[in-house]
């Protein structure tokens, strides 16, 4: 949402109490931010473009998921691909592939992935009532995050209060979905020990979707998804002593989460694109009726650290962490044919023997699992200074992670429960080894007027050539209401197990070389005591893009083959007028392949977003409208579809403080019950249907 929101999104987390009665805009005006600095700046001296959602904006609103918490954020989306999980595109370059690319943490963890690199496959769905608040950059972090902080970088921390307290959660909605959920934390002098627990399930809501059958001429056939999930999710994170104190503090912190879901979208079209070259068929939507997605994941790390402050203010931090993971999809093909024809009229048909050389999987009805297992340990050590006679805070640091994919099949099982193609991945047993060293600095100048943040990192990768990320960005304060900045960030991504080694008829390419990304920014804010205006114009060059590209009828490789370009102009604006606040933004993007000449026009040329919050009485309730908005977007990721979608939901919601312990809070989200379609990144006919009118109540007590 940038800088000039920052401060009214964090409400939940700018003081102990988190009441929003209490909190007034100017309170709330220098929060400091973390995730776009390794000190803790405001949001008018941090030199990137920042987000920062707390847990009493997305609970206000009824947000269960990381998707729906990040809608007020310019320039972002995200969409619902496999298995439940979710892709956050930002600044254009919306594709299959925006699962990757964006830097995920817990609590400090890193949970960037080797087979994927993709945390959302890690966590589908982070258990937003256990963590406080939510940071984001939007832009390269590669010089702080390393590799997978190629669009972006997401920063979740774990619950936890500076006092003694308690809270639980209880949720209920139509259709059929709950929620119970369960935080605490106990503080004494020296003992800080936080605690947390949840249970969500999402009912089915049964999800229209049509498509051209591929095998009657003429008919266009109708389904639906149920798109249900269960999530289970548990954490401890405690801490001894304090940073200052002769022994420093001690942190520790775990956690797990098992997340299932059963018919998300499916592989759609995306694999068959090449099929009428050699198959007489009437469409490539091979799965039909049937296209869905199941999936199994699961999530457990553990994560250790110490930190002291030692002599001439230098503090000195040391983070150990190890997590395993595991994910399964299975993709419902019951609806591929016994037979198929070629265009010279031969007639092919299913052999389940998977010993008789037929492991096309274009005929022969099946269901398809695949998954993975992966490990991740590592350390990283930082020293840094908050104050010296340069007036330049610094940071040194250093680390070394280790990631081994420990098991991986590709399996394709028949209706009679007979294996027709069994393959392990090509990738088990692989390992990355990644090392790091990073300088970051900041040297304010003329009394601050002026700062200058600088910085680079280096990185070793065991797979692929070494790299290094700089950073830049000069903040100039015109006077006490006008903040300027100009910022350069650079970051890269290394391509993944699966795009080197591929998986089942997608081949992969092991000379791949690593992605490139350079982004330019200029960001006004223009703040005042009841409102701020932040104007953002950023421009994106993206060079070595990794992306699919067709080789035969039935095969996709992994090649780089893309430059691309984004720009665009994001504008926010938030105030606090008789106690009613308005939060807003608004933002325009282009993104293009330069090479191919194609448009990213699945992500939306407008987004924007409108949050009016009113007390109706100034101590126990108040009203809330969110409105979403969505312009000129199309319903695949190519632009064979001229046709433009919009999307337009309002949200309505109330929250009403009984007493000092017991809260409610009543949602409604999609008044309108408009039927908006989203678009599909795996080439589904039609797109894919959002959620109608939803009801949800909640309460919420305090122990």
């Amino acid at each position: 949402m940038g800088a000039a929101l920052i401060p009214l999104l964090a409400c939940g987390s700018a003081q102990a109490n988190d009441d929003f009665f209490e909190i007034s805009l100017f309170e709330l005006q220098d929060i400091p931010v973390e995730v776009a600095s390794l000190f803790e700046d405001s949001t008018l001296d941090v030199a990137s473009s920042t987000a920062s959602i707390s847990r009493s904006e997305w609970q206000n609103r009824g947000a269960v998921s990381l998707g729906q918490a990040l809608e007020g954020v310019p320039s972002v989306f995200t969409n619902t691909v496999w298995g439940g999980s979710e892709a956050i595109a930002i600044r254009g370059f919306a594709t299959e592939l925006s699962v990757r690319g964006v830097a995920h943490s817990l609590d400090g963890i890193p949970l960037g992935s080797y087979t994927y690199a993709s945390p959302s496959y890690l966590l589908p769905r982070a258990p937003l009532n256990l963590l406080n608040q939510v940071e984001m950059i939007r832009g390269p972090g590669s010089t702080l995050y390393g590799n997978d902080a190629f669009h972006g970088v997401i920063s979740m921390e774990l619950f936890n209060r500076a006092h003694n307290t308690g809270e639980v959660i209880v949720q209920a909605g139509d259709p059929g979905s709950y929620e119970v959920t369960a935080v605490n934390s106990y503080n004494n002098n020296k003992w800080h020990v936080h605690t947390g627990g949840s249970l969500q399930s999402e009912g089915g809501h049964d999800l229209a979707f049509t498509y051209t059958d591929p095998y009657t001429p003429n008919t266009i056939g109708t389904s639906s998804r149920e798109q249900g999930f269960e999530n289970a999710s548990a954490f401890l994170k405690a801490t001894y002593g304090k940073v200052s104190g002769k022994r420093g503090k001690f942190a520790f912190t775990a956690f797990h989460n098992d997340f299932s879901a059963n018919e998300f979208q499916g592989v759609g079209t995306q694999f068959f694109s090449r099929i009428p070259l050699s198959f007489d068929v009437e469409s490539t939507s091979i799965a039909g009726g049937q296209d869905v997605s199941d999936s199994e994941n699961s999530l457990s790390l553990l994560g250790f650290s110490h930190e002291i402050l030692l002599k001439n203010d230098l503090q000195l931090k040391n983070h150990a962490y190890h997590w395993q993971s595991q994910q399964e999809w299975a993709f419902d093909n019951s609806n591929y044919p016994d037979t198929i024809t070629t265009l010279s009229n031969i007639t092919i048909p299913c052999k389940a023997d998977q010993n008789d050389g037929n492991s096309n999987p274009l005929y022969c009805s099946h269901t398809l699992y695949q998954g993975t297992e992966e490990t991740r340990k590592g350390f990283k050590t930082q020293l840094k200074q908050a104050e010296n006679r340069f007036n330049t805070q610094w940071v040194i640091g250093a680390g070394y992670d280790e990631i081994e994919i420990t098991e991986g099949r590709f399996e394709r099982i028949n209706e009679q429960g007979i294996t027709s193609q069994l393959a392990t991945s090509p990738y088990i047993g692989s390992k990355r080894e990644l090392g790091h060293i990073l300088l970051q600095a900041r040297t304010g100048i003329s009394n601050d007027q002026l700062l200058v943040t600088y910085g680079a990192r280096w990185d070793y990768y065991s797979d692929v050539k070494n790299h290094i990320s700089p950073r830049l960005g000069l903040v100039y304060k015109t006077n006490h209401a006008l903040t300027q900045k100009l910022l350069f960030g650079h970051a890269y991504r290394a391509p993944t197990a699966l795009e080197k080694f591929g998986s089942g008829s997608v081949l992969g390419d092991e000379n791949l070389k690593p992605e490139t990304i350079e982004t330019y920014e200029f960001i006004n804010i223009y703040r005042q005591p009841n409102y701020e205006i932040e104007a953002v114009i950023f421009y994106s060059e993206w060079d070595n893009a990794i992306s699919l590209v067709e080789v035969s009828t039935v095969q996709n490789q992994y090649k780089n083959n893309n430059y691309n370009e984004s720009k665009g102009l994001e504008l926010s604006l938030r105030s606090q007028l008789n106690h009613t606040t308005i939060n807003s933004q608004l933002s325009y993007t282009e993104s293009e392949n330069k090479t191919d000449g194609i448009d990213y026009v699945a992500f939306p040329e407008w987004t924007g977003s409108v949050n009016i919050e009113h007390p109706i009485t100034q101590e126990t309730l108040k009203v809330g409208m969110w409105q979403r908005v969505m312009l000129n977007y199309h319903l695949n990721d190519t632009n064979t579809d001229n046709d433009e979608k919009s999307y337009h939901r309002t949200d309505l919601y109330l929250n009403w403080r009984m007493n000092a312990r017991f809260s409610l809070t009543a949602n409604i989200q999609n008044v309108f019950d408009k039927e908006n379609t989203l678009p599909s990144y795996y080439g589904s006919e039609g797109g894919l249907l959002d959620y109608g009118r939803i009801i949800k109540a909640s309460i919420h007590y305090k122990l």
